[in-house]
C-alpha cells in the first residue's frame, strides 16, 4: 500500500518532473518504482522503466485538490473510491511516483488505469479512467500424438506437462496491447516448443490463442502436434583412454517394457532429463574405475544436434579422465572393501588432495565406530607413480580395527534435577539390545558429543543456562574415570568387556524470573496485570531466553486478534544476579483496524455471494487474526478453487484503521459438465465398465449433481447424487451444515440370494470441521436410508441342482436414521492433507442407525459400526497399514437375528482375502445324492451374521521408483487379514477367528488407473475353502 503522504521526501526531488508531467499521464506504460503495495496477481505486466529527468528543488509543490474516477467498474464508484482514498488521498502532494503509484495499485485492483490530471489553482486534479483487465479463465489444451497408445494413455499425462509449463495460468491477466498480447503468446510458443523438443519432438508444431470467452476472459487455446518422436543416434566419445567407447554409447540407449531375455522391449525416445542421468551414470563409472576428479559434459544442442532425415539426435560425448586414482585398505578384516569404498568421500566431491583424503579417513573412522569398532584408527598415505603409459596416484588406508565394543552400561553423574529416565530418553545411544528387533547398541565419538550437546539443551530448556555436560568412555567398568589405566589397557591390547558410558554433569544454578514489566509505549487498551494472565513466565519461573521470546509472541498474537494488527511487543531481558533475570514486554499497540471494502476477481463462474458468505468479512468489523485465517480456511476447505491469495490492502502502512481486501481465486470448476469413463475387472466383481457425469458447480452456487452408471458381469446399478453445500444452506436457512440426497438402482448376481435386486434413497445432512488445529477434519453426521431389496428365496434347499425347485419373491424394506461421526488425520510424508495416497496418521468413523416400521421399513433393529485406519512411514520405502472394522447388529421386537439381507458378511477382495467372497461363514447343506440315496453331497453357502469383526495389517514397500511400465511407481506387500462373523459373543473364543496370510506381488498407480495382483491362503480352511488360497486381482483404468 503506498502511503501518498509518505512520500514527501521524495516530492522535493521530483518536482521539476512533475511540472513537465501536467498532460495526459498514459495508461500505465511507465515503470513504476517500488512500493509498498499488495503484489501484483502472478504474470502481471511490468512496463519497461522509463529515464527520470533531473529535479529542480526550487519548483513548487503541487496538492491533489480532488480526483475523478470515469470508466467501465466492477462494483459500485465508491467501492472503487475506498481503494484509492487510501492510494490518493485529498490534500497530499501529488508526484510523478504518485502517479505510478495509482497505475500499480489499480492493476492490483483488476483495471487498466490511465491517469491524467489538470491544473486547478495551486493544486491538480486527477483523473483515473479505468478498464477491467482481460483475464485467463480457461485453458484448452490439444494434443496430437504419435500412435494410438499415445492417444489412449499418454495425452492425459501430456496434457498436465503441457499446463505446468506455461507461463499464463487461470486467473491471471492478458496485456491490453495487441502487439504486447502476440508476444507474450509467442513466448508461450516457444516455451512450448522447447519443453517439446528436450523430450525428443523436434518437429512439434504449437500454436497458442487467446479467443474471447465471456466479459473480460479469455481461453487459452493450445494446440499441439507433437511429430514423431526422435531417438538417440549417432553417439562419438573423445578423451576416453580406460573406457572403451562402445561401453559409454551403451549408457545412452534405453529401452521400455522390456522382458529380458524374452523381448529386449521398444527404444525410448530422446529426452534430455535422462541425458543428464546418463552423463552421471558415466561419471559414476569412471569413479568406480578410480576417476574420482572426471569430468563428463555433451556438445547436445537443441537447435542444431537432431538429425531430421533418420530422425535422430546425434552428439558428443566429451570426457576428461583426470588423474587415476587407486585405493588400498589395508587391516580391514571385519568390514568388506565395498562397504569401505562406499564411505570414501572423493567421488562426491571430485577431489582427490590431501584434504579430502583425510575426510575419507574420518568417515571410515566414523563408520567402524557404528559398526561397534570404537576404538579404530584409520591412517592414510599416497603415492604418485609416472609410467611412461599413465600416471596414477595410489592411496592406502591403513586400518586397526580394534575390539568390536558393544553399549553395555550408560549412567549419568551429576545430575539432581533431572532423572536418569528423562536423560535416557533425551540421547540417542542405546545400551545393547538383549532382542533382535530392538535398536541400538554401538556409539561413535561424533554421537557421544551430540548426546552430549541434547543433554545440555535439554537443561537449558529447563533453565540451567550455566549447565556444563561432559562423557567419559571405557572399555571396563572398573576403569571408569580412570584415564591413565584406560590408556595403559588399549596399549596392551587386554581383553575388553565393552563400552561404559558416563555423561557428567554439572548443572550449575537455576535461572529464574525475578519479575516480568510491561512498559507501553504510546495509548493502551490492556493493563500489566491483564497481560501478565497471557504469558507462561511469571516471578518465580525457570528462565529460558525461549520462553521469554515466545511470550512476546504469544502477546503480539493476542493483540491480533483482538483487533490491534499494528502492534509492536519488543522482548528484552535483564540480569540482576548470577542467576536472576527480569523479563520486560515494551509494547506499542498502535490503532485498532477494522475491514473495509472486499473486492473479488477471477470469480467467472462462482457466484459473488457465495465467497462472500464463505469470506465472512462484514465491513466494520474488527480486523482479527482469527477472521482472516477462518476466510482463508473456508475457501480452501470449499473445493471450489484451486488457488486463492488474499491481498490486504493497508496492512503494511501501519497507521490505516480501515483494511479494505483484494481476493484473487482461481476455479477449479468452470464449466457445467464433466464425465469420466472407466473399465477394470476384479475376482469378486468381474468385467465392468462404469460412466459418471457430473455438475459440480451448478448455477455458480457450488451445488454439485452426479450420475454414475455401472454395467458388469456381477452387477449393475445406476446412482444419483446432489450436494447442497454448507453456504447455500447458511443463505437460506443461516445453518451451516450440508445436505445429500442421492438414490440408486441396483441389480447383483450375489454367492448367498442369486440376482438380488434393490433400490433406494438416502437423505443426510452433516457438519464439518474448519478449526484448522489438531481437531482439523471433522465430520458430524445424520442420516436417513431407505432400501427395498426383492429377491427369490427357494422353497427347499438342496445340495445338488435347484433349477427345478419352486421358489417365492421375498421382499425386505429397510428404513432406519442414524448419526455418523468421522476424523480423518491422514497426512502426506510432509504432513500436509491426503486422505487419496496416505503415508502417516490415522482415520476413525463411528455409525449408528436405528430401523423401524415407522421410518418405512418391515423390521426393527440397531446397527452399531466402528471403522479405524492407521498408517505408518517406516523410512523411505516401507508403509505399514493396520485397518479395523467393527459392525454389531441388535435385533428387535423378539427378533434373534437381523433380517438375511441386513446381515454383515465378510471374504473376499476387500475383507479377508483368501477366502472366497463373502464366505468367510459358510452354511453346509447337506442331501442325499439321488437317485442311489446313502451318499451325501454338498453345497457350501455364505452366511451372514449379526456381527462382523475384520482386521488387515499389512506392510507395503515401494520395489521400484520407476518401473520398465512407462517408468510408474511398482510396490509389493505382505497382508495378514483376521475376521469374524457371528450371531453372538457368547462364549466367544479366539480359535473361531480366521485368518489369512498373502503378498501382493505387484501393485501398480498410473495417472489414469491402478493394478494390484495378490495371493492370499486361508491359515485356518474349513469345508468350501481352498487350502492353497486364491487369486485376487484388480484392475481399473479411467478414461476421460
Amino acid at each position: 500500500m503506498i502511503r501518498a503522504h509518505a512520500v514527501a521526501a521524495a516530492i522535493v526531488l521530483s518536482v521539476a518532473a512533475d511540472a513537465r508531467a501536467q498532460s495526459a499521464a498514459g495508461d500505465g506504460s511507465d515503470a513504476p518504482k517500488p512500493a509498498k503495495a499488495p503484489a501484483q496477481p502472478p504474470g502481471a505486466q511490468n512496463p519497461a522503466p522509463v529515464a527520470t529527468p533531473l529535479p529542480d528543488v526550487r519548483a513548487p509543490l503541487r496538492t491533489l485538490v480532488r480526483y475523478e474516477v470515469t470508466g467501465r467498474l466492477l462494483e459500485a464508484e465508491s467501492v472503487v473510491r475506498a481503494f484509492l482514498d487510501q492510494v490518493m488521498p485529498v490534500g497530499n502532494a501529488w508526484t510523478s511516483d504518485s502517479r505510478r503509484a495509482v497505475v500499480e495499485f489499480c492493476a492490483t485492483l483488476g483495471y487498466h488505469a490511465s491517469v491524467t490530471e489538470r491544473t486547478d489553482g495551486s493544486g491538480v486534479v486527477v483523473t483515473v479512467a479505468l478498464a477491467p483487465v482481460t483475464r485467463v479463465r480457461r485453458i484448452a489444451i490439444h494434443v496430437n500424438g504419435p500412435g494410438v497408445l499415445h492417444t489412449l494413455v499418454q495425452d492425459k499425462v501430456f496434457e498436465r506437462d503441457v499446463r505446468r509449463r506455461l507461463r499464463l495460468q487461470v486467473g491471471q491477466p492478458l496485456p491490453r496491447d495487441p502487439d504486447e498480447r502476440r508476444r507474450r503468446l509467442a513466448e508461450e510458443v516457444q516455451r512450448l516448443r522447447d519443453y517439446l523438443a528436450d523430450i525428443g519432438f523436434f518437429e512439434a508444431k504449437v500454436r497458442v490463442s487467446a479467443v474471447a470467452d465471456g466479459p473480460d476472459a479469455a481461453k487459452l487455446v493450445v494446440h499441439v502436434d507433437t511429430g514423431p518422436p526422435y531417438y538417440v543416434g549417432r553417439i562419438r566419445v573423445v578423451g576416453n583412454v580406460d573406457v572403451d567407447a562402445s561401453e559409454i554409447k551403451r549408457m545412452f540407449h534405453h529401452t521400455r517394457f522390456a522382458l529380458w531375455p524374452i523381448w529386449r522391449g521398444w527404444e525410448r525416445r530422446f529426452d534430455r532429463a535422462q541425458l543428464k542421468r546418463d552423463i552421471d551414470r558415466v561419471a559414476d563409472l569412471y569413479q568406480r574405475r578410480g576417476f574420482p576428479g572426471v569430468r563428463v559434459r555433451t556438445d547436445f544442442d537443441r537447435n542444431t544436434s537432431f538429425n531430421r532425415a533418420r530422425r535422430e539426435v546425434d552428439f558428443t560425448v566429451i570426457i576428461r579422465e583426470r588423474r587415476r586414482i587407486e585405493v588400498y585398505f589395508e587391516g580391514n578384516d571385519a568390514i568388506s572393501e565395498s562397504r569401505l569404498r562406499d564411505q570414501l568421500t572423493l567421488d562426491d566431491e571430485g577431489a582427490y588432495d590431501d584434504f579430502e583424503i583425510q575426510r575419507s579417513a574420518e568417515a571410515i573412522e566414523r563408520f567402524y565406530q557404528s559398526e561397534g569398532y570404537f576404538e579404530a584408527t584409520v591412517l592414510w598415505e599416497r603415492a604418485s607413480f609416472r609410467m611412461p603409459d599413465q600416471t596414477f596416484d595410489r592411496i592406502v588406508f591403513t586400518i586397526t580395527e580394534g575390539p568390536k565394543l558393544k553399549v553395555k552400561q550408560i549412567e549419568f553423574v551429576g545430575n539432581h534435577a533431572l532423572s536418569d529416565a528423562t536423560l535416557r530418553d533425551a540421547i540417542k545411544t542405546r545400551e545393547f539390545p538383549r532382542f533382535v528387533l530392538a535398536s541400538g547398541g554401538y556409539a561413535t565419538s561424533v554421537q557421544l558429543e551430540q548426546d552430549a550437546q541434547r543433554i545440555r539443551a535439554l537443561y537449558q530448556s529447563r533453565g540451567y543456562a550455566d549447565v556444563e555436560v561432559d562423557y567419559d568412555v571405557t572399555r571396563a567398568q572398573s576403569l571408569v574415570g580412570r584415564a591413565p589405566a584406560l590408556a595403559a589397557a588399549i596399549l596392551a591390547d587386554l581383553p575388553a568387556e565393552g563400552l561404559f558410558v558416563r555423561f557428567i554433569v554439572r548443572e550449575g544454578k537455576l535461572h529464574r524470573v525475578e519479575d516480568v514489566r510491561f512498559v507501553f509505549s504510546g495509548a493502551h487498551t490492556q493493563t500489566a496485570a491483564e497481560l501478565q494472565q497471557r504469558v507462561s513466565l511469571r516471578p518465580g519461573s525457570a528462565f529460558t531466553p525461549d520462553a521469554a521470546a515466545a511470550d512476546g509472541e504469544t502477546l503480539r498474537r493476542w493483540y491480533f486478534r483482538n483487533g490491534f494488527p499494528y502492534a509492536k511487543v519488543d522482548t528484552r531481558t535483564q540480569r540482576t544476579g548470577p542467576d536472576r533475570v527480569v523479563v520486560v514486554h515494551t509494547i506499542a499497540e498502535g490503532i485498532s483496524a477494522r475491514f473495509g471494502k472486499v473486492v473479488v476477481r477471477g470469480n467467472f463462474k462462482t457466484r459473488d455471494w457465495v465467497l462472500r458468505e464463505e469470506l465472512d468479512l462484514p465491513e466494520g468489523a474488527k480486523f482479527t487474526l482469527g477472521r482472516a485465517e477462518s476466510a482463508q480456511r473456508n475457501l480452501r476447505t470449499s473445493g471450489l478453487f484451486s488457488n486463492v491469495r488474499f491481498d490486504y490492502v493497508g496492512l503494511d502502512d501501519g497507521n490505516l484503521d480501515t483494511i479494505n481486501v483484494v481476493l484473487n481465486v482461481q476455479e477449479r470448476y468452470d464449466y457445467w459438465l464433466d464425465y469420466t469413463l472407466g473399465a477394470g475387472a476384479s475376482t469378486d466383481e468381474g468385467v465392468f465398465a462404469e460412466a459418471t457425469a457430473r455438475a459440480p458447480n451448478m448455477w455458480g452456487a457450488g451445488v454439485r449433481f452426479e450420475v454414475t452408471g455401472l454395467a458388469g458381469s456381477q452387477r449393475q446399478r445406476l446412482d444419483s447424487k446432489l450436494l447442497l453445500p454448507r453456504w447455500v444452506q447458511r443463505h437460506w436457512l443461516g445453518l451451516g451444515f450440508r445436505t445429500e440426497i442421492a438414490g440408486f438402482l441396483a441389480n447383483e448376481l450375489t454367492p448367498r440370494f442369486g440376482n438380488l435386486t434393490s433400490f433406494g434413497a438416502t437423505v443426510g445432512a452433516a457438519l464439518e470441521g474448519q478449526s484448522g488445529g489438531e481437531w482439523d477434519g471433522w465430520f458430524v453426521g445424520l442420516r436417513y436410508n431407505f432400501r427395498q431389496r426383492n429377491r427369490e428365496e427357494e422353497l427347499v434347499r438342496v445340495a445338488g441342482p435347484n433349477d427345478d425347485i419352486e421358489k417365492t419373491r421375498v421382499r425386505t424394506r429397510t428404513g432406519a436414521v442414524g448419526p455418523q461421526f468421522v476424523l480423518d488425520r491422514r497426512t502426506d510424508a510432509q504432513g500436509r492433507r491426503n486422505p487419496l495416497a496416505p503415508e502417516r496418521g490415522w482415520r476413525i468413523e463411528l455409525s449408528a442407525l436405528f430401523a423401524d416400521e415407522a421410518l418405512g421399513g418391515d423390521d426393527r433393529f440397531v446397527k452399531l459400526g466402528f471403522k479405524g485406519l492407521h498408517y505408518w512411514k517406516l523410512g523411505r520405502r516401507f508403509l505399514l497399514t493396520n485397518g479395523l472394522r467393527y459392525d454389531h447388529g441388535i435385533p428387535l421386537g423378539g427378533a434373534v437375528v437381523l433380517p438375511e439381507v441386513e446381515r454383515f458378511f465378510a471374504g473376499g477382495d476387500t475383507t479377508v482375502r483368501g477366502f472366497e467372497e463373502d464366505r468367510l461363514l459358510t452354511e453346509i447343506v447337506e442331501t442325499p445324492l439321488p437317485p442311489i440315496g446313502g451318499v451325501p453331497q454338498f453345497r457350501v453357502l455364505p452366511a451372514g451374521g449379526n456381527i462382523r469383526l475384520i482386521h488387515n495389517v499389512e506392510l507395503q514397500v515401494q520395489v521400484w521408483d520407476h518401473s520398465f511400465i512407462g517408468g510408474l511407481p511398482w510396490a509389493s506387500a505382505l497382508f495378514l487379514d483376521t475376521g469374524l462373523v457371528t450371531n453372538s459373543l457368547e462364549d466367544f473364543q479366539l480359535r473361531q477367528l480366521r485368518h489369512s496370510i498373502g503378498v501382493a506381488f505387484w501393485r501398480l498407480v498410473t495417472p489414469v488407473g491402478s493394478f494390484s495382483f495378490e495371493w492370499a491362503v486361508p491359515l485356518d480352511p474349513q469345508v468350501g475353502d481352498n487350502p492353497r488360497g486364491r487369486l485376487h486381482l484388480n484392475l481399473g483404468f479411467v478414461f476421460k
